[in-house]
């Protein structure tokens, strides 16, 4: 049966379709997705593959009851400093911040039920962009069928790109690690993002990006001001539940030798069938 590797974050806007690239190009993965897709779509779907790797970002809910469910499957989470996540924008949308720190508090949340699994893998977009083929490294270590064919340094040499990674990436080129701090030429931003959703310093203390309280002092004489996010401020988690379902029976299918999409398929076609009948009897 398939390998499974989904990379998923801390929220938009934090690395995932960069460190996506870096394994489709450097490691020995034979299927992945074009850019986006969720666990929830099937191996099988991929063709005949040992390893297929697919990408979202910001969902990590419900992951956990995957992880111990699914023997086969790893996690790698990207989560970057929230106050440069917030402050970021899209390649493709310029003119408004691309999304707010209520990400940040839903992932908090979701990492606590993560955070101890074997095969739940953290990294931070600050070091896989300062020294990415240590962190290479520590991936083959923690992710063992994983073999390296090209250095994390040099991916920009034998990526191949589609169009709408190619967009989120801005350009291909060497991995830069510049957007980190970028929060500081932001200062409005922070403070209108803290007083609607609440102070962050503990999470950054957690994860190392701040020692103390201290960087809220950059705050105090900045005046507020009004943004909005290009991603909606409300974050539903809408079909968490039949997500894990379908790749709990994704999974099932694929390891009894069954294709689940023929079956879903033939399932749907049934479905349909019977409502219309239902609705021709009224």
């Amino acid at each position: 049966m398939s390998k499974r590797i989904h990379i998923t974050s801390s929220g938009p806007r934090t690395g995932t379709t960069l460190l996506t690239e870096l394994f489709k190009s450097c490691f020995n993965i034979d299927c992945s997705c074009d850019h986006e897709a969720p666990i929830s779509k099937s191996n099988s779907s991929f063709g005949k593959c040992n390893t297929v790797l697919t990408k979202k970002p910001s969902s990590t809910d419900k992951l956990w009851t995957i992880l111990d469910k699914i023997k086969g499957v790893y996690v790698v989470c990207v989560i970057r400093d929230p106050r440069d996540m917030i402050v970021s924008y899209h390649g493709r949308i310029t003119d408004e911040y691309y999304c707010g720190l209520n990400f940040w508090f839903k992932f908090l949340s979701d990492y606590e039920k993560l955070k101890d699994h074997p095969r739940f893998i953290l990294i931070r977009y600050e070091d896989f962009t300062t020294n990415p083929d240590e962190i290479q490294k520590q991936i083959e270590q923690k992710i063992p069928f994983l073999k390296q064919k090209h250095k994390f340094s040099e991916y920009h040499l034998y990526a191949k790109p589609d169009d709408d990674t190619l967009k989120a990436l801005k350009k291909l080129r060497p991995i830069e690690s510049k957007g980190i701090g970028t929060w500081k030429k932001h200062l409005p931003r922070i403070k209108q993002q803290l007083i609607k959703y609440g102070d962050i310093t503990d999470s950054l203390r957690q994860f190392e990006y701040e020692e103390n309280p201290d960087w809220k002092k950059t705050l105090e004489n900045i005046s507020l001001q009004e943004f909005d996010s290009y991603k909606n401020e409300s974050i539903e988690r809408k079909n968490s539940n039949k997500s894990v379902l379908v790749t709990l029976f994704n999974f099932w299918c694929e390891k009894i030798h069954l294709n689940p999409d023929r079956i879903l398929k033939s399932i749907r076609s049934i479905t349909h069938s019977t409502k219309i009948e239902n609705v021709e009897k009224q």
